[in-house]
């Protein structure tokens, strides 16, 4: 919608849009990531770049979660039997909601993102359109001035209802990614020839 604004009021252009005007300001948050997918037959290697996107979605690896006792929590001494059973059923509730609330890292979260995954069923061309599984890696191929994140707090519960995720996200004051950065082929791979991939 800011990118629609700014083009009509021809404040701004497409990025290599040329001109005088400076690009629109969705181009300060866009990225692109690279694909590094590994047949499972012959462990020929493709990469694929994606197309732009200004939004990083974080899956919340719940395995991660640890419970982190508070600094005042730890140094807080037992609460008697006696006054535990005075409490009424809100405060109860509110114990509850407070206390059992696992933390994941920011951290976690990239590694569960960039770890490498299997997808089955992909489609080779260099194999004649053949079909087999790959094990794929996703990595930044550009880094933005702004990086936003969004944190996927809503998974398929049981009965196919989206049910909000209860955890807290440590978020750290800086954060390195350059470990994340993609490098492109590198010496000695065994590429899938370009002119065979038809990109599916």
């Amino acid at each position: 919608k800011l990118d629609r604004a700014e083009l009509g009021a021809g404040t701004a252009r497409l990025p290599n849009g040329g001109g005088d005007s400076v690009p629109v300001s969705s181009n300060l948050f866009a990225f692109k990531t690279e694909t590094r997918s590994v047949c499972s037959i012959d462990s020929k290697i493709k990469y694929k770049q994606s197309a732009a996107d200004t939004i990083l979605n974080l899956r919340i690896p719940m395995e991660k979660g640890k419970i982190i006792a508070t600094s005042e929590e730890a140094d807080r001494p037992p609460t008697p039997p006696d006054q535990k059973r005075q409490k009424s059923e809100e405060g109860k509730e509110d114990d509850k909601k407070e206390k059992g609330v696992p933390t994941v890292t920011v951290q976690d979260c990239l590694d569960a993102w960039s770890a490498n995954s299997t997808i089955d069923d992909v489609r080779w061309s260099h194999l004649g359109d053949a079909v087999a599984p790959a094990t794929a890696q996703v990595r930044f191929d550009n880094f933005p001035r702004y990086l936003i994140v969004q944190m996927n707090r809503y998974e398929m519960g049981a009965d196919w209802t989206p049910k909000k995720i209860e955890v807290n996200i440590d978020m750290p004051h800086d954060i390195d990614l350059n470990n994340l950065k993609a490098k492109g082929p590198q010496d000695g791979e065994d590429l899938v020839p370009e002119e065979e991939d038809s990109g599916a």
